[in-house]
């Protein structure tokens, strides 16, 4: 195959297993695709956390998802992301 460049933002070259992705459907977030994708990640974004609570994703701000939390839960969420962000910047 040859080299495809995906222009969004781009143009950035993508290999032909990305390529092939983008050309499959996207997953509804309300359909029962979304729920076996987010169900068989799970267990592996807590391996990953090191926690056996549930793990949260969203495509927000930390601001607008601490906003969603419970109060109680926003310290706990707030050591995770910096956590993480320490994590990535180690």
């Amino acid at each position: 195959m040859a080299r495809v460049k995906l222009h969004i933002p781009g143009p950035v070259e993508v290999g032909e297993k990305t390529f092939r992705a983008f050309c499959s459907p996207m997953i509804g977030y309300r359909g029962q695709g979304f729920k076996d994708l987010y169900a068989g990640i799970q267990p592996k974004l807590q391996q990953l956390l090191y926690t056996k609570q549930p793990v949260y994703l969203s495509t927000s701000s930390a601001v607008a998802f601490q906003e969603f939390l419970q109060p109680a839960s926003k310290v706990a969420a707030s050591q995770s992301l910096l956590n993480l962000q320490a994590s990535q910047t180690s």
